[in-house]
């Protein structure tokens, strides 16, 4: 029965893509010739204006490089001293049917790089990173305000869009 057919793929992809898209392609990619059937995959990041898009598509290697997001949020920080704050998260999904071009849904948050580092909900530069509109680092929003402005939830809702149009 193919409702209860479970695969699963292990495989370890080499993401050497100068973009989020590139990315979220190659690992779609891998996994769809392994299997022939459709994949979603994405790739996000954090991008900071004044570091020319540092650290980008390097996001979690910066962290895991720096030992940890703590050291990397401070770095981050350190390297923003007067300098413009201004940053994004952002997520790409990468739709692959197999034999098919891919289709790519992007979201977006703006918002700014603030020290002190504050709060521990959430994940990685959540509590470096406070959207526009609000007052708090995504460390410190209610959970249900997070995920209804966050980069992911807006690249899935295109997705969603997508699906049911």
């Amino acid at each position: 029965d193919g409702l209860h057919n479970k695969r699963s793929v292990a495989v370890e992809i080499d993401e050497n893509g100068k973009t989020f898209e590139e990315n979220a392609f190659i690992k779609a990619n891998e996994i769809a010739k392994r299997t022939n059937l459709p994949v979603l995959s994405d790739d996000s990041g954090l991008v900071i204006d004044a570091l020319d898009g540092f650290p980008g598509i390097s996001t979690a290697r910066f962290a895991k490089e720096s030992n940890g997001y703590i050291n990397a949020m401070n770095e981050l920080n350190k390297r923003l001293i007067n300098k413009d704050t201004s940053a994004s998260f952002v997520c790409v999904l990468c739709l692959l049917n197999y034999k098919e071009e891919p289709i790519y849904f992007k979201g977006i948050v703006k918002g700014n790089i603030i020290p002190p580092i504050l709060g521990d909900n959430g994940f990685g530069y959540d509590p470096s990173f406070k959207p526009l509109g609000y007052d708090k680092p995504f460390s410190l929003l209610d959970e249900k305000i997070k995920n209804s402005i966050s980069h992911r939830y807006k690249a899935i809702k295109q997705l969603l869009d997508y699906l049911i149009a």
